[in-house]
């Protein structure tokens, strides 16, 4: 059975290269041209089962985990694609209280739950450099538990999505 949820951690050899390159792309990056690098299409593919030439075409793009009011308590939501991947780039430093929680409804939630009507049933804390692969499809919210006013890149990550590696969805 495949897996629905894959941490890795030390994801990159040189995390630190990788957010100062995303930090000089700026809105560039965070608008969508944070595409994985030959070194993430690597460890992903190897995750996958797959080779790396038979990996999809990935959407990338930094990301701020909170930055949209997710920390207000918001329902929890799933992507279009396939599969997702986060890897946090939030320095260790910076003291990222925060992570994913994926979730189920709960057995009396109707067809479009609220947020009070969802049980998490994993929790990841989000680390320097740890990668979360999941599938696209499982319901999810990025939490940040009390930020303590420090700067946004505090919560820096690198999200992408892709499809399954033969196309199929």
């Amino acid at each position: 059975m495949r897996k629905t949820i894959e941490v890795v951690d030390d994801f990159y050899r040189d995390p630190h290269a990788r957010r100062e390159q995303l930090l000089a792309q700026g809105a560039a990056a965070s608008g969508g041209s944070a595409a994985p690098d030959a070194e993430a299409r690597m460890r992903l593919a190897g995750l996958l089962g797959c080779t790396e030439a038979a990996l999809p075409e990935m959407t990338g793009r930094l990301t701020h985990v909170g930055a949209d009011g997710e920390e207000e308590g918001g329902a929890p939501h799933a992507y279009d694609s396939a599969w997702a991947a986060l890897v946090c780039l939030a320095l260790p430093e910076g003291r990222f209280p925060g992570g994913i929680g994926f979730y189920r409804p709960a057995a009396a939630a109707g067809r479009n739950p609220g947020a009070e009507h969802w049980e998490e049933t994993v929790y990841v804390p989000l680390t320097f450099n740890r990668m979360v692969l999941f599938h696209g499809a499982v319901a999810h919210r990025y939490t940040v538990r009390s930020i303590d006013g420090g700067p946004v890149d505090d919560r820096m990550a690198q999200l992408f999505l892709f499809d399954e590696p033969d196309g199929g969805r």
